[in-house]
């Protein structure tokens, strides 16, 4: 079966990707969603067998056609999710989606329907990625500059979690890969401190990692995401749900557990 993943060609994840399949003679072709834009709907999907839409920003409407037209055709498509339209919808409906599930999240609304919050809280553009766009908000001045660099309506308001790690787990397939990548809390900042990294083996891990594990599989299934990167906070015995996010980037937790995540995707993809 031929693989075709929409995505930029030169990033960390697409560069393993195509390792990996070249390795495992995978059939593997890397479309960046801009290309797929200038193909126009005759674009012939007849050589593959699964899509597996990575990053296709600003290409929404192309790539959800593109992922009903392999669906309707008995294709496999990575997320399925993709083919009803949910791409682009902004983090609020994704916290709120696990809310519904009954999964921990920090409180977390639109920020022009938040009626009272304390400080410090976290501010956060509903359609960012990468960890860019957040903000620590200590006041109202920081507030105030926060709504100068992104409109107000587009800016989630959410609780400000003293936490003392932060988890990365990786999802394939709705189920966590054997490692866990976990970093320490900066305490000035309040962001993950790189230089803590640490790695857990899981199949040895006791009864709180495996809690972890769980509650990353059940956020990626509860958001559709077969692959998926979920960020969770842990504050002493408590766990909270970052983001679960579909565009997972693997440079980090590849070069720093030295596991081999790129060909477990690959793995699932071609199933």
């Amino acid at each position: 079966m031929r693989i075709l993943v929409i995505s930029p060609q030169d990033v960390y994840f697409a560069k393993r990707l195509a390792e990996e399949a070249r390795l495992a003679s995978v059939g593997l072709d890397i479309l960046p969603a801009a290309a797929l834009a200038e193909s126009g709907p005759d674009f012939d999907i007849a050589p593959y067998g699964c899509l597996y839409v990575r990053f296709c920003y600003p290409y929404f409407m192309e790539v959800i056609d593109l992922a009903r037209r392999f669906l309707a055709a008995g294709k496999k498509v990575v997320d399925a999710g993709v083919a009803g339209g949910d791409l682009g919808l902004g983090k609020l409906r994704a916290y709120r989606r696990l809310q519904e599930a009954g999964l921990p999240v920090p409180k977390t609304s639109a920020l022009a329907e938040a009626q009272q919050w304390q400080y410090p809280c976290i501010v956060k553009w509903n359609y960012g990625f990468g960890g860019k766009e957040v903000f620590l908000i200590k006041d109202v001045a920081a507030l105030k500059r926060a709504t100068e660099f992104l409109p107000a309506e587009e800016l989630l308001l959410q609780d400000f979690v003293r936490a003392e790690y932060e988890h990365k787990v990786l999802v394939a397939g709705y189920k966590a890969l054997p490692v866990v990548l976990r970093f320490h809390i900066n305490k000035q900042t309040w962001r993950p401190d790189f230089a803590t990294a640490e790695t857990i083996h899981t199949p040895a891990a006791g009864p709180v990692v495996q809690k972890l594990l769980r509650l990353a599989e059940d956020s990626a299934r509860a958001l559709g995401r077969e692959l998926a990167k979920v960020d969770i906070l842990q504050a002493g015995g408590d766990f909270y749900v970052l983001e679960a996010n579909r565009w997972p980037g693997l440079k980090s937790f590849e070069e720093n557990t030295g596991f081999n995540a790129a060909r477990e995707f690959l793995a699932y993809l071609a199933q």
